[in-house]
């Protein structure tokens, strides 16, 4: 949905919220108040909703849709991966494991990944962030990202010579790769 340039950002956010909370209300409610299940379409609306609302920074009201929709379809993995990213960015490491320690990390999508090590990190389960950040760095070489946060367990986890160690070997990657073309 586009808005006119000329609104202020406020009030998209605003209208936004409203919208969510009034799609999940109307998806979600029945007129007796009982909470019904949302099924295809429609729970892929409400999900995006609520993913929408985390962005805009309402996080708490779409952790809130996002666990009750969860409540009725725990099988959905993209309802799963939402949940827990969102939970991450509400602060609920504990959460975001508990959705996803079960699972495979070959499954996860990168931005789930990083958010499972940054929650594993979180609540300084070294060894399982350091191998989550590891399987990240693996699947995207090039990026700083993970090398980064992996030499941020290191020192989270006391090990200051390893992290001096891999963080000078990130930045001697990132030295040669700033090296002027000929």
């Amino acid at each position: 949905m586009q808005y006119p340039a000329t609104l202020p950002y406020p009030i998209v956010s605003r209208i936004r919220l409203c919208t969510l909370r009034l799609l999940v209300a109307a998806l979600l409610v029945t007129p007796g108040g009982a909470l019904q299940a949302a099924t295809g379409a429609a729970l892929d609306a409400a999900r995006e909703a609520a993913v929408r609302a985390a962005r805009d920074g309402a996080v708490a009201e779409a952790l809130t849709t996002l666990e009750r929709l969860y409540q009725d379809h725990p099988d959905d993995r993209q309802l799963r991966f939402d949940l827990a990213v969102v939970a991450g960015w509400h602060g609920a490491d504990a959460r975001v494991t508990g959705l996803l320690e079960d699972l495979p990390p070959e499954v996860l999508p990168d931005y789930v990944l990083a958010a499972y090590a940054k929650a594993e990190r979180n609540l300084k389960h070294w060894d399982r962030a350091q191998a989550l950040y590891e399987r990240l760095a693996q699947r995207r070489p090039g990026a700083t990202e993970p090398a980064l946060a992996r030499v941020l367990v290191l020192a989270d986890a006391g090990r200051f010579d390893a992290a001096r160690q891999a963080l000078a070997s990130l930045r001697a990657t990132a030295d040669g790769a700033a090296e002027p073309a000929r």
